[in-house]
This record gives C-alpha cells, sequence and structure tokens, in this order.
C-alpha cells in the first residue's frame, strides 16, 4: 500500500504591502514605486538593506514562515542568515514558485525575488544577507 497524501492548507496572512496605494494594485504597481523610492536601500554598518516590497506570513501546520518580495539580492541561498534594520535575525528556508500574471509590465519578475524565511516574531522595513562564514 502506498502512503496517503493528505492536502495542506496554507493560511496567507497579509503583513505590509508597502508600496500599494490600492486594492487593485498589481506587484508591478508595487514595483514601479519601489523603484521611485529614494529610500529603498540603505546601508547600515557596511550592508546594504533592501527595503521589503511585500510580506505576508504563511501558515500550515500550525508552523509559520515570512513570505517577502524584495529587490533581487545577489547570491541569496537557502540557509542563509538575514537581518533587519533593528538588529532581527532570521533563516531563509525556501524559494516557492509562482506563475506571475502577465500584464505587460514584467520588468518586476527578473528585478525582485520571493523567498521564505523563519526567524524573529517581528520584522522591520528592510532586510540585509549577513556575510557567510
Amino acid at each position: 500500500m502506498g502512503r496517503r497524501r493528505t492536502k495542506d492548507t496554507v493560511k496567507i496572512e497579509k503583513i505590509r504591502y508597502f508600496y500599494q496605494k490600492s486594492e487593485s494594485d498589481t506587484v508591478a504597481d508595487f514595483y514601479e514605486r519601489y523603484l521611485q523610492d529614494p529610500s529603498r536601500k540603505m546601508q547600515i554598518d557596511g550592508m546594504v538593506f533592501y527595503r521589503i516590497i511585500m510580506l505576508d506570513r504563511l501558515t500550515r501546520q500550525d508552523k509559520w514562515e515570512y513570505l517577502a518580495v524584495t529587490e533581487r539580492m545577489t547570491n541569496l541561498t537557502v540557509g542563509d542568515m538575514l537581518t533587519d534594520e533593528h538588529g532581527n535575525r532570521f533563516t531563509v528556508t525556501a524559494f516557492p514558485m509562482f506563475t506571475p500574471v502577465r500584464d505587460g509590465r514584467d520588468a518586476w519578475i527578473t528585478g525582485t525575488m520571493q523567498f521564505l524565511f523563519r526567524g524573529a516574531a517581528a520584522v522591520g522595513e528592510y532586510l540585509a544577507v549577513l556575510p557567510r562564514g
């Protein structure tokens, strides 16, 4: 007999969409506003912090992770450590595969990345990759 697969229920809770102005906005709208924001990146102690474009909380089987959309960060891999501007630390756990809705404004698809992470209960507005090692 084979194992019977049960379907996991995933609850998605919107935490913050920093660049949303209306309910009809798309990720392309958020990304265009992000690119116009002069404070979308900042440096602290030599690390580049990227403002989070979208932040959700996913809950499955009583476990939760954050789902973030940010500007593409160089060489981010599963297991990497992140920090926010307040010093909270997180671990990258996965890179989910989404099929984006194409509306002719596709720059956000190549200019952003989506990833899951867990760690501290609170997340600031910015994330940076901590040096490895």
